[in-house]
């Protein structure tokens, strides 16, 4: 696979900005598309840095976009000069994608993981943008972002961005209620340490999905909110989203 950067302007953010994509070196594709989404002080070099995608992902026929989130949390920013994230995604990320590289454009074709806040991001775009997504795997995500104020961010650019969010649009519990009444099947993986200090919350969304019958597969594990966990779970999550691309 080769590795690529972009540098290009987002309508969504109203700026420049960059990815990282791995491309099949071999093949004309079309290739499905996955979208690898970072954690909270992440960029959208996170994934070749410290994820060892390259090595995971070796041999696959699969075009892998590693975007920048910033500390957006992949939301669209209501307030006055905040910026569109997930617009930005949405609209920028995969229609640069498409215009340029040989990818699917069918919902079949596409699935996105995430890390931490990147696991949020993961659920808000499937759950919010089912007909564009097939499969979704979250990573020690933050399930309670706009649904419960957190202790940890209370004072931060966080903890006033999520009391900002409107719920309908932001909330993973409310998105799965619409989901489960509405939206078409969905793959969907969440998986969270036993020691990970999100673990309660994430707990509460996996009960949260059983309770509305909303098929996932939930696993639980030992392990903290570090690296060593995303280390073994990673493998784990692209298995899951790949086997429904390929």
């Amino acid at each position: 696979m080769s590795l690529i950067t972009v540098h290009f302007r987002s309508q969504g953010i109203g700026r420049e900005t960059a990815m990282n994509l791995l491309v099949p070196d071999e093949g004309a594709g079309p290739f499905p598309v996955l979208l690898l989404l970072h954690g909270l002080g992440g960029a959208y070099d996170s994934y070749i840095r410290s994820n060892n995608i390259e090595n995971l992902l070796r041999n696959r026929p699969i075009l892998a976009v590693m975007p920048d989130g910033g500390r957006s949390f992949y939301a669209n920013d209501v307030r006055p000069g905040g910026m569109r994230y997930e617009d930005h995604i949405v609209q920028d990320v995969l229609g640069y994608v498409e215009r340029v590289f040989p990818a699917r454009r069918d919902r079949a074709g596409r699935a996105v993981v995430g890390i931490s806040m990147g696991g949020y991001g993961a659920l808000l775009m499937a759950l919010r943008h089912s007909d564009l997504f097939c499969a979704a795997a979250s990573i020690s995500g933050s399930t309670y972002f706009a649904h419960e104020p957190s202790e940890r961010h209370r004072e931060d650019d966080v903890g006033y961005l999520a009391a900002a969010l409107p719920r309908e649009a932001n909330d993973l519990f409310y998105l799965a209620e619409r989901h489960a009444h509405a939206g078409p099947p969905l793959a969907i993986r969440q998986s969270c340490g036993t020691e990970d200090f999100l673990y309660a919350t994430n707990l509460a969304f996996h009960r949260h999905l059983e309770a509305l019958s909303v098929p996932h597969e939930w696993v639980e594990h030992p392990g903290a909110h570090d690296q060593a966990t995303w280390d073994a779970q990673l493998p784990l999550a692209l298995e899951f989203v790949l086997r429904r691309l390929l």
